[in-house]
């Protein structure tokens, strides 16, 4: 069964853990600029919506709007979020030690509870 919720679900989980980090894994190595490279760095997530065309894999279900508005949802919450390719190996490792890995979207400040 999938489920093209899940992101969101994931979002809301982090939120409600006061998570530092949330890392969605896909089956792309990141958000990808018109070229196909990765962007390495997003500030602005209604920005980068704009690169998305909507299109889905064979085995999608969501696609990268769903993961976008999932990304929106934490780094509005004050986590930083990353989407990286869920197939490498050693992509969570890398993105939990801020590596250079996907692409790391930038949380606003956290609101003081």
């Amino acid at each position: 069964m999938r489920n093209p919720n899940a992101p969101a679900h994931h979002s809301e989980v982090a939120t409600l853990a006061r998570a530092d980090l949330l890392i969605i894994l896909t089956h792309v190595d990141g958000l990808l600029d018109e070229a196909g490279a990765v962007i390495p760095v997003v500030r602005d997530v209604d920005r980068a919506k704009k690169l998305v065309n909507g299109s889905k894999g064979a085995f999608s279900v969501g696609g990268m709007i769903s993961k976008l508005g999932a990304v929106k949802m934490a780094v509005d919450a004050g986590i930083a979020t990353v989407i990286v390719n869920g197939r490498r190996p050693d992509a969570i490792a890398a993105a939990v030690a801020g590596e250079e890995v996907g692409t790391r979207f930038l949380p606003r400040r956290r609101k003081v509870a």
